[in-house]
This record gives C-alpha cells, sequence and structure tokens, in this order.
C-alpha cells in the first residue's frame, strides 16, 4: 500500500535534519508477511491506539551489511524505519481506522 500524509519537502527535511514527521501507513506496510496479525498480539492489542513501537531487530541497525541491503533492496516504508532507528530515532504507531495507522517517526529532538 501506499505510504502518504508527507510532501517530499518534509521528508528531506526530516531525514537531513530530524525532528517529528508523521506518516500514514496500512497495516500491510507494518508487517508486509502477516498483514494486520500484529493487532491480535498480547502485547500489542492494548495499546493500538494509545500507541506502540515496532523497532526492528538490533542486528539491521548494528551491522552494515543487513543496513545497507535494508536501504537498497527494502521498499519504501523499511528504508524510512532503518534511518529513523540508525539515527537513534523511534516510530510510534496509533491505529485511526480499520488497517490505517499514524506513524509518528522522529530523531534527533532536544
Amino acid at each position: 500500500m501506499a505510504v502518504t500524509g508527507y510532501t517530499q519537502q518534509q521528508l528531506s527535511d526530516f531525514l537531513e535534519n530530524g525532528g517529528r514527521l508523521t506518516f500514514k501507513v496500512h497495516a500491510s506496510d507494518i508487517d508486509e508477511t502477516n498483514g494486520d496479525a500484529f493487532e491480535r498480539s498480547p502485547s500489542i492489542a492494548p495499546q493500538l491506539m494509545s500507541g506502540f513501537e515496532l523497532p526492528p531487530t538490533s542486528i539491521v541497525i548494528d551491522d552494515v551489511h543487513p543496513y545497507v541491503d535494508a536501504q537498497v533492496r527494502g521498499d519504501f516504508w523499511t528504508r524510512i524505519v532503518t534511518a529513523v532507528y540508525a539515527k537513534g530515532g523511534r516510530i510510534v504507531y496509533r491505529k485511526t481506522g480499520p488497517q490505517i495507522y499514524d506513524a509518528e517517526a522522529s530523531w534527533g529532538l532536544r
């Protein structure tokens, strides 16, 4: 599905300078393999509306080879997730409708 809710200028500024940017994402962007199955996870289900985080495994961020692979071969959302977490940031998801989420990405905040 398409990730929306931003302009190209907002995205460029965010990736270069940090701050906060909220994307609209579909459940299938969050979990390409299982769709919205994560919504039923006992640790996530109670936080669907208030906000939850799904950071990537540390090997993707800490090891240059998986990171580069994610940046080169990953889809748009995978590249955003790995870039944000590699910069020490985070992404908090909040359900806003059936299989639709706000994904608030942030990094470099003081």
